[in-house]
């Protein structure tokens, strides 16, 4: 299991209910609480709408949470992503914004129950196991295109893959370079080639007709 890791995930609710896991590598059930989960509605309020990260530590006595704010509607498409890095930081974003954290949870993860002595059971989508998958806290909506990473992506990385796959939205296709100046493979074309880089070289260095 990795020692850093990013979890995201497209999400849309029918109702935030009472501690649904989107995504779960680990337990979460007394001295074999291990691994991490992906959740909607942490324990403020009664009616919360907020996402959140629990983590556990070997230094600590139980799950650390990093929550949102409490403003998410139902009936939303969300993009969601939380990140644990070689700092010890988690960090939770909504739609590519940093939304929670980053927050200092310590380290390092404990992946080894240390109830049975081995791996965590779970890698559950959906639901969060309270001792068993039939004694879960499910998610009351919709989960779509869930990835796992085992590094901690960066701001950017996660506002391209927030933007890049939104359901019922224009694909976002980033440009790589302001050089792309002609369109030699055809109409439409993103890529950028040397071909460009000449076309520029030859206005600066002859004509100077972009800039007189």
């Amino acid at each position: 299991m990795p020692d850093t890791f990013t979890v995201a995930c497209w999400v849309k609710l029918d109702s935030f209910s009472y501690f649904g896991a989107f995504v779960i590598s680990g337990a979460d059930s007394g001295p074999d609480e291990s691994g991490f989960h992906l959740y909607n509605y942490g324990w403020e309020g009664a009616s919360g709408q907020d996402f959140g990260l629990g983590i556990r530590t070997e230094n600590e006595e139980e799950p650390y949470y990093v929550e949102t704010a409490s403003i998410y509607e139902t009936n939303t498409w969300y993009h969601l992503a939380a990140t644990y890095d070689d700092a010890n930081n988690a960090s939770v974003y909504v739609d590519g914004l940093l939304a929670g954290g980053p927050t200092d949870v310590g380290g390092p993860i404990r992946w080894i129950s240390s109830e049975t002595d081995s791996y965590p059971e779970y890698f559950v989508i959906g639901v969060l196991p309270a001792g068993s998958l039939t004694n879960g806290w499910w998610v009351d909506g919709s989960i779509d295109d869930v990835r796992l990473y085992n590094y901690a992506l960066s701001p950017g990385e996660i506002s391209v893959l927030a933007e890049q796959v939104s359901p019922g939205t224009e694909v976002y296709q980033p440009v790589p370079s302001i050089a792309n100046l002609t369109d030699p493979e055809g109409q439409g074309s993103r890529k950028v080639n040397f071909h460009d880089y000449r076309i520029l070289a030859d206005h600066w260095l002859e004509d100077r007709v972009l800039w007189p």
